[in-house]
């Protein structure tokens, strides 16, 4: 064993990770980064691709730099280079930078970058070369972050985390193997992590907390194997309330966010399939003009987790909202984001920045950003939880006021009052349907996941709330 952080230590990290501000040459690293300049399958770097720099000679970190390409941005799956091939050239022509990027993941790029960041700053406090890390440094290295407090939640890392953080390390050696950069045997093969090894539970970055006395932060977004988080009306009501109007009017706030969680409580999508939607996926939709608002439309998804596509189905009303949305509010704010020279045209996607700061005004709005804005609203709504935390430097108990519910948690809230507007219409499977529209592998997946909680809110999920539904 090498050693092992203290709990509560804190070093800066000598890699700082950049954005790419303009979409940039890739070909120029092919040489010096040992890249096959045959294999690229695109001559950009996408705007906002990590770029890992040694803080003390600002040089790009070739190492890790070349680990993003080839993962991020030139491997791709069977299926998807079948699909490419497909497309005829004016199609391929059509496609954005971001989304020839590998599964269109830069947040996962950047999560790499930061998780090899961080093992770089744990390689040279011990004075350790990367080319002669074993995997049992690696083990070590995961230990230490059991007994390690993060800095930026001042909590243990969690343990999807560590075991993430493990995994992106682990690939990037097998990697680094595989092209001869390192020659260490071991990583050219599956490695099996000692039984007896102990593996605390590790504390994780939760992304939008700040440290001070009393805090505001996010609830961490949910995953399938956490409980399920559903909001009440009246909660989602109050929270609505903050995240502006869905419909605009004159020298009204934007009503982006608004409309963003208001399709995915009506749909069930992620917040990464929120923010990938595009204005020609709903100006494309046609319906009768006898159909109700509440009647349903097939639409397809270009982007998904796991690059999967697939199709939803959506509410008349949010569409006709949508399109609304496309054709007012939105066209003004990308004619005055390239006016202002944000950008040189229209990038297609549905949902951008309002007019709160003119250098974003028209940008495709992020996840991030979205994030922000829905925890804010959950917190001016009132709806919040106290959390003591101690303070990783001088051990002070911190009181941290975090939201409630996560953005995440749309999604739950889709699935419990769904199923009991299913339940009361005699629907005698309601999960299945249900599982369709998350897209999970089997209803008994849903199932298992929500039935749980489903009769918690059975009285509260009303047919009077759900007639509001349009």
């Amino acid at each position: 064993m090498r050693g092992s952080f203290m709990p509560g230590q804190i070093i800066l990290n000598r890699i700082s990770i950049l954005r790419a501000a303009v979409p940039a040459d890739v070909s120029r690293y092919a040489e010096t980064l040992n890249l096959e300049a045959s294999v690229l399958e695109s001559s950009t770097l996408p705007e906002n691709f990590p770029i890992p720099m040694d803080r003390d000679t600002r040089e790009i970190h070739e190492i890790i730099f070349a680990y993003l390409l080839r993962r991020y941005l030139i491997s791709r799956s069977t299926a998807q280079r079948e699909h490419d091939a497909s497309m005829s050239a004016d199609e391929h022509a059509s496609l954005s930078i971001e989304q020839r990027v590998r599964n269109s993941r830069i947040n996962s790029a950047h999560a790499a970058a930061k998780d090899l960041a961080d093992f770089q700053t744990y390689l040279d406090y011990f004075e350790l070369d990367w080319f002669d890390v074993t995997p049992e440094d690696i083990d070590t290295y995961c230990d230490a972050m059991a007994e390690t407090v993060s800095p930026l939640s001042a909590r243990q890392y969690a343990e999807n985390t560590v075991r993430r953080r493990e995994n992106t390390i682990r690939h990037f050696y097998a990697t680094a193997h595989t092209v001869g950069d390192v020659a260490n045997p071991a990583f050219g093969k599956v490695y099996k992590r000692p039984k007896t090894a102990i593996r605390k539970r590790a504390l994780a970055h939760t992304g939008y907390q700040r440290r001070a006395t009393v805090h505001h932060t996010q609830r961490a977004s949910g995953r399938l194997k956490d409980p399920p988080h559903p909001m009440t009306p009246r909660q989602w009501k109050a929270i609505a309330s903050f995240l502006g109007p869905a419909n605009q009017t004159p020298g009204a706030p934007t009503v982006a966010h608004r409309l963003a969680c208001e399709t995915a409580l009506q749909t069930a999508l992620r917040i990464e399939e929120i923010c990938w939607l595009t204005k020609a996926q709903f100006l494309d939709l046609t319906w009768p003009e006898d159909w109700p608002p509440k009647k349903l439309l097939v639409l397809q998804l270009n982007i998904s987790k796991g690059q999967n596509g697939g199709s939803i189905l959506i509410p008349i009303w949010v569409v006709k909202l949508l399109i609304a949305y496309i054709e007012g509010q939105r066209e003004e704010d990308v004619q005055a984001g390239i006016a202002n020279g944000n950008m040189a045209y229209d990038h297609g996607f549905l949902f951008v920045n309002g007019d709160g700061r003119p250098e974003h005004r028209g940008k495709k709005l992020t996840t991030d950003t979205l994030a922000r804005h829905f925890n804010t609203a959950v917190v001016n709504a009132g709806h919040t939880r106290s959390d003591n935390r101690t303070d990783p430097d001088s051990g002070e108990v911190l009181t941290f006021v975090e939201a409630m519910f996560s953005f995440h948690d749309l999604r739950h809230t889709y699935v419990i009052w769904t199923h009991h507007t299913l339940l009361k219409e005699g629907h005698p499977a309601p999960f299945i349907p249900i599982s369709k529209q998350l897209r999970h592998a089997n209803h008994q997946i849903t199932e298992e996941h929500y039935l749980t909680v489903s009769h918690e809110y059975e009285a509260l999920v009303t047919d009077q709330y759900m007639g509001r539904r349009r």
